[in-house]
């Protein structure tokens, strides 16, 4: 290992260490935390303090809200579990991913928010349900994550 890859480990368990401190993350599935640290502040969400709790991550008013977060360069499509376990599906997309639309700027993080049913008409033929970039063109719901919605809440 050479020291600029230690150096590189290093600075990144102290960045983790410091974002544990500021309860963005709960767990050690990191950008998962991350995605719905974002959405609690966004949308005011209620975060299940059971960190695997089946099918949902939190709530909002009386909805079970599930939330998926995807900051990869690989893969077209978000698997988003069953919507019969949750209301509302937030998509939470990293500056990083390949789902990114045009106009998704470098540094952004946007979210899309989607209703049961709207999530039920993504049935696959193995029964499960995805996310497709085409799917977050057409979301109605879209909110871009910035550090003045971060400080507002």
């Amino acid at each position: 290992m050479t020291p600029e890859q230690e150096s590189a480990i290093a600075a990144f368990f102290e960045s983790v260490a410091r974002l544990e401190e500021l309860e963005i993350i709960r767990s050690s599935r990191f950008l998962g935390d991350i995605g719905e640290f974002m959405c609690s502040k966004a949308f005011g969400t209620e975060l299940s303090p059971q960190l695997r709790q089946r099918g949902h991550d939190g709530m909002s008013g009386q909805d079970r809200v599930q939330i998926k977060f995807n900051n990869s360069t690989k893969g077209n499509n978000i698997n988003v579990g069953n919507p019969k376990d949750y209301e509302v599906l937030v998509v939470v997309i990293g500056p990083n991913s390949k789902l990114r639309e045009k106009d998704h700027g470098p540094s952004e993080f946007r979210l899309y928010r989607y209703t049961r049913t709207e999530v039920l008409a993504w049935k696959s033929r193995s029964g499960d349900f995805y996310c497709a970039k085409s799917r977050l063109a057409a979301c109605k719901s879209k909110h871009n994550f910035t550090r003045s919605v971060m400080n507002s809440k």
